[in-house]
């Protein structure tokens, strides 16, 4: 069975460092340090959900200075190859959204293939790499196309 790394909601406060709102866009930090993410999934639960209300909500994957996306969608890893990231969001009635399209704005954001707000607030989210990768900083999103 494959190890799990959790940052659990006692652990969260500790990550959790700021949620920002203005009139489009609501950003919440999961993490502002360096978080290293590999083929075991990194789980982000946050003491409160996640808001999912408007029409694009995701996870943004900063990656460390100097780094930018390949022309495949990928991320430099620790040794400099390819790295994939995959996401999923599980929603309060433990459901679960995968999180497959990406978008570009200086970070890597993963969001669900349709838009549209996610029933009842995000309650915890899975992050994959293909390769081992740090992330200088993960935030999740919602905002207003």
């Amino acid at each position: 069975m494959k190890r799990t790394k959790a940052l659990v909601a006692g652990l969260a406060s500790t990550f959790i460092l700021a949620c920002t709102t203005d009139d489009q866009r609501t950003v919440v930090v999961l993490a502002d340090t360096a978080v290293q993410l590999g083929v075991d999934p990194t789980l982000f639960r946050p003491e409160a959900p996640l808001p999912s209300a408007d029409d694009v909500n995701g996870v943004c994957v900063t990656p460390p200075a100097g780094d930018t996306l390949n022309d495949n969608w990928t991320l430099p890893g620790v040794n400099r190859e390819a790295v994939k990231l995959r996401a999923e969001a599980v929603l309060m009635d433990q459901s679960v959204v995968e999180l497959p399209s990406t978008a570009w704005m200086g970070e890597l954001c993963l969001e669900p293939a349709r838009q549209g707000p996610l029933a009842g607030g995000v309650r915890e989210v899975r992050i994959w790499a293909s390769g081992p990768i740090v992330a200088r900083r993960i935030t999740w999103i919602s905002t207003h196309k």
